[in-house]
């Protein structure tokens, strides 16, 4: 990726993830989308999480970390839009372990459809090996149609957004 790719910040929220932190974390380093920064949100974690986070962001500049007492998804997940600097914003959850191509395939889907959102499938792991899978057939939805499927749904999907147009 070049300097004129989109920055893509990962938001990561961190509670009681510690079994599941290291895989997200590797998955995330192994993108092949490199200019992206990634906020890890430790929302308040009584695990080892809070100093787990603080190592990741020792010798590589893209990551920071964000300490929060406990508010839920919602308030770790929002308090890192907040920071964000990236044109996209891209939400992870700390047990997915997102391949490696993640980024790449969900932005060039923004670009073919000129779209606001894009998700993928993803595949239920019992840390070793697949479970299940869900596929999405490629769609193109309205602002109108995604919302309502995505609350419809809940958040399984990896999704990611252009910020500005939302």
């Amino acid at each position: 990726m070049s300097a004129e790719e989109p920055l893509i910040t990962l938001i990561l929220p961190v509670y009681n993830m510690e079994p599941y932190l290291d895989n997200c974390m590797k998955s995330l380093l192994a993108q092949t989308w490199d200019r992206f920064e990634l906020i890890l949100v430790d929302d308040g974690s009584p695990d080892h999480c809070r100093d787990m986070c603080d190592q990741y962001t020792k010798g590589d500049s893209r990551i920071r970390v964000i300490h929060k007492e406990n508010g839920g998804l919602s308030s770790a997940r929002n308090e890192g839009i907040q920071t964000a600097a990236g044109d996209y914003l891209h939400f992870v959850d700390a047990d997915d372990w997102p391949e490696p191509d993640d980024l790449v395939y969900l932005y060039d889907l923004l670009k073919k459809y000129d779209a606001d959102f894009s998700m993928a499938s993803n595949i239920r792991t019992d840390g070793s090996k697949r479970i299940e899978g869900q596929r999405l057939k490629e769609t193109c939805l309205s602002r109108r149609e995604f919302l309502m499927k995505l609350f419809k749904i809940g958040t399984q999907e990896n999704v990611q957004y252009h910020r500005k147009r939302v």
